[in-house]
């Protein structure tokens, strides 16, 4: 299997959308049918289920001890997550004051409910922010957990949930047919099932099909695409499209999105000159925006304050405000992310890697999914 390139395009893409999103909900409601938001929770849903997809496959490469296995993940989001955590800590007075001096916009009152939420208990939320686990406490213990101080955090602490548990959700994927992985599943399934409609919305439960659908794809690209003709992969691609869209309600979009790209991947070397979206997603530029999409993701929201900010201290209302305000967050929410990418991620990531290099690899594989 050859390195998927194109996958930090779909990185670039998600990180881009959420980005937009979020910078749209501090403008006032644009009329139609498309709310401000754009749906910013299906770019999210695609990111768990590339998560699924990319984890099974660095499983699956190489055998490496939990303990530098999860020692490797942590130094891939901690770091910048923690730089992030005390910049949105420091940040929230000044935060809910940008909001209150800039016009109503479609996602003011959230954004300051939320603040309020998490000041009036910053101790206890600080301290589950730490370690990342924020999605735990039950609704009725310290509501809106997942939310506060990060607000888009609530989809890292799952992620971090499932780097715990992923080893043992792929033993029970390899070892299906064994009796003692069979009443795994069933253990699990059972205590993701009770405890879900007490949690809050960055419990891993909840999303637990989301990762399905990444790790499933994965068996799927190595052990079923290599043997399927053009014609077959394009007719199971369009019955899995139309069956998401009919069959998974909240998840139809994403898990659609995810099956229309993985079928573009995957075709592309099927055919002599390959299809435009998989030359679009392995381009230049939305490879660029993937390799800083976790920055990107997880730091734009103090820089949208920052030059929420800048907007109000010159003035700038009305049609200037809605046309420059995205622009300028956009351009600096990048400028941020790249900078937090060169200083911050790589050297650590690097330092995971050579940890998890240090394994002996399963099978001679090279897929540089990882």
């Amino acid at each position: 299997m050859k390195y998927l390139k194109e996958l930090e395009g779909v990185r670039g893409i998600m990180a881009l959308w959420v980005v937009i999103a979020h910078v749209l909900g501090a403008l006032p409601a644009i009329p139609g049918p498309v709310p401000n938001g754009i749906y910013s929770v299906y770019p999210v849903y695609v990111f768990i289920i590339l998560s699924g997809f990319v984890i099974f496959s660095m499983l699956d490469r190489e055998e490496v001890p939990y303990g530098r296995y999860l020692l490797a993940r942590a130094l891939r989001i901690f770091p910048v997550y923690w730089l992030v955590l005390a910049l949105s800590v420091l940040s929230l007075t000044f935060a809910a004051d940008v909001l209150r001096a800039s016009p109503i916009g479609f996602s003011t009152e959230g954004r300051l409910f939320i603040i309020d939420v998490a000041k009036s208990n910053l101790a206890a939320h600080v301290l589950l922010h730490i370690p990342l686990l924020q999605g735990l406490p039950p609704t009725v213990i310290l509501p809106y957990s997942a939310l506060t101080i990060v607000g888009q955090a609530w989809s890292l602490t799952l992620e971090w949930q499932f780097y715990i548990v992923a080893p043992l959700l792929f033993w029970m994927a390899r070892s299906i047919n064994k009796k003692k992985a069979q009443l795994t599943v069933l253990a699990v399934s059972s205590v993701c099932w009770l405890l879900t409609p007490y949690m809050d919305g960055g419990f891993i439960g909840s999303y637990l099909p989301m990762f399905m659908v990444g790790f499933l794809s994965y068996f799927f690209y190595r052990n079923v695409v290599p043997r399927l003709s053009k014609e077959w992969m394009g007719g199971i691609a369009a019955v899995s499209f139309a069956g998401s869209l009919i069959f998974l309600k909240e998840y139809a979009v994403p898990v659609a999105i995810w099956v229309a790209l993985l079928y573009f991947i995957c075709a592309d070397s099927r055919t002599e000159n390959g299809n435009e979206v998989a030359r679009l997603l392995r381009g230049r530029a939305l490879t660029y925006l993937g390799k800083i999409s976790y920055p990107l993701f997880l730091g734009h929201m103090q820089v949208l304050f920052g030059c929420m900010w800048l907007a109000n201290k010159v003035g700038l209302q009305g049609v200037p405000r809605i046309v420059l305000l995205p622009v300028l967050t956009i351009g600096a929410a990048i400028l941020f992310a790249d900078f937090v990418h060169r200083v911050v991620e790589r050297p650590f990531h690097e330092m995971g890697r050579g940890l998890a290099k240090r394994a002996p690899a399963k099978a001679p594989r090279a897929d540089g999914l990882a």
